[in-house]
């Protein structure tokens, strides 16, 4: 769990999977960014547990199942782009202390 956010977001500033693969460099980068990571993954999983019961809610209705479906897709959806905002902002306010990008 701890792992994850991190290596969703290597992945998306390299843009290649050999980034998220790489366990040596992504721990370095955990330890680096230190507590506002802690913040980051706790946010990232309370997100996903509230789109997954959100989803749920919306197809507990059995009676009208089919028109449940639409709905919880949109709130799966909705829940992984704020999940990827809140990498994004982590990113962009981390990023001198991660030194991903930095020109030598």
């Amino acid at each position: 769990m701890i792992y994850l956010p991190m290596a969703l977001t290597a992945n998306a500033i390299f843009g290649y999977p050999w980034a998220c693969i790489n366990p040596a460099f992504v721990w370095r980068s955990i330890r680096a960014a230190g507590s506002d990571y802690a913040v980051c993954v706790v946010a990232f999983f309370a997100t996903g547990v509230l789109g997954a019961v959100l989803e749920w809610l919306a197809t507990i209705n059995f009676l009208f199942f089919f028109l449940g479906i639409i709905p919880a897709c949109l709130i799966a959806m909705y829940s992984q782009v704020v999940q990827m905002r809140l990498l994004g902002l982590f990113f962009r306010y981390n990023q001198g202390k991660l030194g991903w990008l930095i020109q030598r």
